[in-house]
Formats: C-alpha cells, sequence, structure tokens
C-alpha cells in the first residue's frame, strides 16, 4: 500500500538480524479496506528481510462495508508476516472479535491480505446469536 504509515520503537541492528521494538504498520488495501499492524518487537534477518518475525502481534482489520476484525496472537513467539505476498501466519493461539460481537478462538492463522482470506487451525467459532427454529 502507497498510502501506508510506519511507526517504530527502538531498533537494534546486528551483522545478522535487525530488530524493532514496538513496530507498527498501517496503510490501505485495494478494495479500500484499511488495516493496522503491530506487535511488540519483530525482527528480520538480513539476508531475508521479506520474512519479518513478530512477537505479540495484533491487526484491525475494517472492510469498507463497515465489518471490523480484530486479530491478535498474544502468546506466539512464532508470527511472521511475509512483505512479498502479503501474509501473516501465526503458529500460536490467536482470538479475533468480530464488530457484531462474534469470536474465533484458534491455534494458528494465515491471512492473505491481498485475497482478504482467513485460514485457521483447530478453530472455535462463537456467534452472538444463532437462528432458531420458531417455537409454537
Amino acid at each position: 500500500s502507497f498510502g501506508a504509515r510506519f511507526g517504530i520503537g527502538k531498533i537494534e541492528v546486528t551483522p545478522d538480524k535487525i530488530r524493532v521494538e514496538t513496530p507498527e504498520y498501517a496503510g490501505m488495501l485495494s478494495d479500500g479496506s484499511t488495516y493496522r499492524v503491530w506487535a511488540e518487537d519483530a525482527e528480520a534477518y538480513i539476508a531475508n528481510t521479506d520474512l519479518i518475525s513478530m512477537t505479540n502481534v495484533r491487526v484491525v482489520l475494517e472492510r469498507t462495508d463497515g465489518v471490523r476484525r480484530e486479530a491478535s496472537a498474544a502468546h506466539a513467539v512464532d508470527s511472521v508476516f511475509d512483505w512479498a505476498s502479503q501474509t501473516l501466519t501465526s503458529n500460536g493461539p490467536v482470538v479475533i472479535n468480530y464488530s457484531d460481537g462474534s469470536t474465533v478462538h484458534a491455534e494458528g492463522l494465515v491471512h492473505e491480505a491481498d485475497r482478504n482470506r482467513w485460514t485457521f487451525t483447530k478453530a472455535v467459532v462463537t456467534l452472538p446469536d444463532t437462528p432458531r427454529e420458531e417455537q409454537e
């Protein structure tokens, strides 16, 4: 996204990797949805800066139709954002809260931002209300 904004805390550079405290990235997808990604810290190896490992990552996506998705991988030390493919992969616990009260709890997540596709591992979905058969 060319309209993106960045935020960073402390930066540490070693010969083999870059580590950033409290990184934040926000932008707009091609469909007009806005997103924000932030984490406790992020690091990438100099040899492959397109793969960014993150700790305690959070993502907020707001679609143009008003649907808001919030995802977090609070205990994951194994979240990677592939910049080239715009894909976030988390191999730790994930919680997503929707604006309508629905929630998703999963053991893992792959989010392909350019396709707006969310794939979960061992997920439990809770709906605030489900349709019921009319009682007579």
